[in-house]
């Protein structure tokens, strides 16, 4: 990949494509049982579709996150296990909720990624819950890019990157802060 003509964009874009072909691919087949429902019943479709947006949507962040975590190393048996982590994390952040008032249960349930679905599942169509999973798969897409470009120009072992991402609830007001510190040596 390292002298193919391709850039580092169009490689992690590849990537994130050919992964997400087959989720959508295996969501898609799941399409046999409500077509059976609406054969032989009578049962309100919109909602169904609804559904198949966030379980796309969903498995576009989670696959976002899959990528992000992979390409921060070189083990594919950590790269897993990280992923994992992550996003049984963001499952039962929102159980948190529960135990936690006021700002930290806001905090909490905005984080879970099952709380932005609950809401597909039922059919309702809510685009800051689809604006959550869009903005999580562009934040973690240019952090993919920025992690490969850093490798690939870093001359100095000394620097260490920072990359702070602050996501305002509504997602309306969504802002980096990059910044560069560079090791003091003796």
């Amino acid at each position: 990949l390292l002298t193919s003509p391709v850039t580092t964009t169009q490689i992690v874009l590849g990537k994130f494509f050919a992964s997400f072909s087959l989720y959508v691919i295996m969501a898609l087949l799941t399409w046999v049982y409500p077509m059976v429902i609406i054969i032989f019943g009578n049962p309100d479709v919109p909602p169904i579709g609804v559904a198949y947006i966030g379980i796309i949507g969903m498995g576009a962040a989670s696959i976002g996150i899959g990528l992000w975590i992979s390409s921060m190393t070189e083990n594919q048996i950590i790269s897993a296990m990280g992923t994992f982590v992550i996003l049984l994390f963001l499952w039962l952040v929102g159980w948190f909720s529960n135990f936690t008032s006021g700002a930290f249960s806001d905090f909490f349930k905005y984080l879970s990624i099952i709380e932005h679905f609950n809401d597909f599942s039922k059919g309702i169509f809510d685009t800051g819950h689809l604006m959550y999973f869009a903005v999580l798969f562009w934040i973690i897409k240019d952090d993919i890019i920025l992690l490969s470009w850093l490798n690939n120009t870093s001359s100095n072992p000394h620097e260490v990157y920072h990359l702070s991402i602050f996501l305002s609830p509504d997602c309306r007001n969504t802002s980096r802060l990059f910044t560069k510190y560079e090791s003091m040596q003796a």
